[in-house]
Parts: structure tokens; C-alpha cells; sequence
């Protein structure tokens, strides 16, 4: 189920693929995508420093990290989701400072550098060890975060968003894959100035190795040559995810949400042998898309993707064990696996 599985990484016990990672090659890999996303009214800004040196990470999970706190950047520019959280205090403060950030420019700024963990900085935050570290930030001249909401910011249960909204990689899940990796994250925030989350991870323990790739590449048994539709309204999900798609050899359409899926369904005489189709969606749901698909095509398997599990609701129906499901955050490698399974059982 999704709580377990959030429970298993706040608790830093998921499964992670380990290795030394270069993190500028990372973000400039995603500044095209995240550009995208996060729309014209947003300047994206990228700071790498030109000696940046490899850490130890799972290259997939830090992606879908970064991603996630851009996308809740964004909103905290655009759409403030934690007003109800806030005291009455805090909310008349908060509307204040909300007029204000919708005159004043947006800018995100994604940047990574070197730096070094004393002992003195490392008695303030318990489980850090000193010595060098990769740090990455993820600033935004958003609103800011009242007090209270910033005291329960990465709690398991805590959200500001409705059900169904957002990536599905809550900021608890995010704290424990980064504890996982071997480091921390901490917020600032200040009304009428915006927020900034950083992350450090420790270098690889050997920095004279030169970086592995961020992608490892798939054995033959999870690669396929098939015509897979992706469905997704998220814009950085769905093209990290036909990239994905793309390097272990499969052939990809996309769409950004159903009614846009079943117009290319129509044009596309070609076989259509997998949906990938996450289940909550602008203008109709995912079962929703595929109910009406089936009625115009057939001979296509599904795979839904969602940040809830097989025992969870959405949208008012439970998904149940027996719908084809692959969980958000996903890695490379247990995508090409549930395709596989998805797509050799007949």
C-alpha cells in the first residue's frame, strides 16, 4: 500500500541502487523538462559549480527528489496549498504577502557545490557525519511557509494538498530517501521571500573513480521493442518517464490526460500494445480513459501508475490488488520489470 510504502522510506528502509552520481549531469538533464513544467511565468535558474564532485546516491531516486520539490516550488509561486493549515494569525499575514508575490517576479534556483560538514555544524542536526558533501538547493521566491506548517513538514501524515493532487512523493518520503542515501535535508522559509530546501549527500567514498552514469544499463530479459502510450498530466513525470521508456528500446507515444490520449488512440492506426496511464487525471481519470479506449480499440495492456497503492482509493474506488499497478517513485529498473510482467502475461 502507499502509507507502507511512504513508512518503509521515512523510515529508510526502501530499496535503494546505489552508486557514485554526478549531480550537475543530473540537473542539466532535467533543466529542459523542469523549464517546461513550471511554465513562462517562472525563470528557472541553474548554479553547478564547475568542480562538483561525485556522491554516492540512487541516481532514479534523486531525480524524482529534485523533481518533486521543483514541482512543489512551483506551486508555492502559483497555487499556496497550505493556507487552511495556517492560524488565523498566520492566514491574514499569508494574504498580505500573497498579493504581493503575485506583482513581484518568479524564479526557481536549482543549484548544487561543494562544501564540508564541521563538527560544530553536525551537533545541530543529529545522524550527520562531518566531512565533504554535495549540497543541493532548491530555492523559490514563493510566499513561504507559516510556522506551523514548516513544524510538520516532512511527518508521514502530514499534507497540504487534497487527496490525488500532486506527484505522489510526499516530503516524508522525500526526507527518508535522502537519510537512506547517508543525508539531510533542511528547510528555510520567511513570509514574503519564499523557501528554500537543502540537501546534502556525502561525496563516494572514492572521488577518484570518475562517475558512473546516471542510467545503468537494462539486461536484454527487461528491454522490449513494443509501442507504449504514456498518459500523464505531470509534464517533467511523463518525459522522464518516455526517456525511460526510450533507453530500454520500446517505442513511446504521449499525452498530458485522457481525452488527448484517446484522440491519438484514434489517429494511430498502427498496434498500441501497452497504456501507461497514471490513474488520477485532469478531465477524466485514468480507468475512466481506458473504459472509454476500450470501446473504439483493443488489444492492448494497461499498467496504471499511481503515488497510492492496490489496498488505497481514488477517487472514491478502491484500485484493488488485481489492477496492473506500478507505484510511484519508480526507478528505471522496476518500470522495465512491471512492463515485462504487464506485457509476457498472457
Amino acid at each position: 500500500a502507499a502509507l507502507t510504502r511512504q513508512l518503509l522510506a521515512f523510515s529508510r528502509r526502501q530499496v535503494l541502487h546505489v552508486a557514485p552520481v554526478n549531480v550537475g549531469e543530473i540537473l542539466r538533464e532535467m533543466e529542459k523538462l523542469l523549464g517546461r513544467t513550471l511554465g513562462e511565468d517562472i525563470d528557472l535558474v541553474t548554479e553547478v559549480a564547475p568542480d562538483l564532485e561525485p556522491i554516492e546516491s540512487d541516481a532514479d531516486q534523486l531525480q524524482q527528489v529534485i523533481l518533486h520539490l521543483a514541482i512543489n516550488a512551483r506551486d508555492a509561486m502559483t497555487d499556496p496549498h497550505f493556507m487552511a493549515r495556517a492560524t488565523a494569525a498566520s492566514r491574514d499575514e499569508l494574504g498580505h504577502h500573497l498579493t504581493q508575490m503575485r506583482s513581484r517576479p518568479k524564479q526557481l534556483t536549482i543549484s548544487a557545490a561543494n562544501t564540508s560538514l564541521d563538527e560544530a555544524f553536525c551537533e545541530k542536526h543529529v545522524g550527520v557525519r562531518p566531512g565533504r558533501h554535495v549540497v543541493i538547493g532548491i530555492r523559490d521566491t514563493g510566499i513561504g511557509m507559516p510556522k506551523e506548517v514548516r513544524e510538520h513538514l516532512f511527518e508521514p501524515f502530514f499534507t497540504t494538498k487534497e487527496v490525488g493532487q500532486g506527484s505522489g512523493l510526499g516530503l516524508s518520503t522525500v526526507y527518508g530517501i535522502v537519510q537512506q542515501m547517508g543525508g539531510f535535508i533542511k528547510v528555510e522559509s520567511e513570509l514574503g521571500v519564499g523557501s528554500a530546501f537543502m540537501i546534502y549527500l556525502p561525496l563516494a567514498p572514492s572521488r577518484q573513480a570518475p562517475p558512473k552514469p546516471a542510467t545503468r544499463e537494462a539486461p536484454d530479459s527487461l528491454r522490449g521493442h513494443e509501442r507504449i502510450l504514456v498518459v500523464e498530466d505531470e509534464e517533467v513525470v511523463r518525459n522522464l518517464t518516455v526517456r525511460m521508456l526510450q533507453t530500454l528500446g520500446y517505442e513511446t507515444l504521449q499525452a498530458s490526460h485522457g481525452p488527448e490520449a484517446l484522440d491519438i488512440c484514434r489517429g494511430h492506426s498502427e498496434p498500441i500494445q501497452l497504456i501507461l496511464s497514471d490513474m488520477v487525471m485532469p478531465h477524466m481519470s485514468g480507468r475512466e480513459f481506458v473504459d472509454e479506449l476500450r470501446r473504439v480499440r483493443s488489444g492492448f495492456k494497461v499498467l496504471f501508475v499511481s503515488g497510492y497503492g492496490s489496498e488505497d482509493e481514488v477517487g472514491g474506488m478502491a484500485i484493488g490488488p488485481d489492477t496492473p499497478l506500478i507505484q510511484k517513485p519508480f526507478t528505471r529498473e522496476s518500470l522495465a520489470r512491471k512492463i515485462r510482467e504487464v506485457l509476457d502475461n498472457s
